[in-house]
């Protein structure tokens, strides 16, 4: 039995890398790339693309509107740069970048 377990999780892994999705890695407290958090990331869910994936993570993104980190669900496929493990990784990250963004709204 421990053996199909197994197997099945290796199959999940490998058909996800598969489709494209990258495995969540972390990065100075972000669940994405190597490359640093930057203008256009303030602006981003914490997932790529229209479809979400089913998980539901804890996770912490910086929401223009509210001009602060919020709690959030990352559904575990596909994470953007504004995506982050704690709300303290959130604000260290995003805060002066995002902050420094005039709102379009004013």
């Amino acid at each position: 039995m421990k053996l199909i377990t197994l197997m099945f999780a290796l199959c999940s892994a490998v058909a996800v890398q598969s489709r494209g999705y990258p495995v969540p890695y972390f990065y100075g407290g972000s669940r994405a790339f190597e490359e640093p958090f930057d203008y256009d990331d303030c602006f981003k869910d914490v997932e790529m693309g229209p479809i979400r994936c089913r998980a539901h993570f804890l996770s912490y993104k910086w929401d223009m509107v509210t001009m602060q980190c919020q709690e959030t669900v990352y559904g575990g496929c596909k994470p953007t740069k504004n995506n982050f493990l704690t709300l303290e990784d959130c604000i260290n990250t995003a805060q002066d970048i995002c902050q420094r963004i005039q709102e379009p709204f004013e």
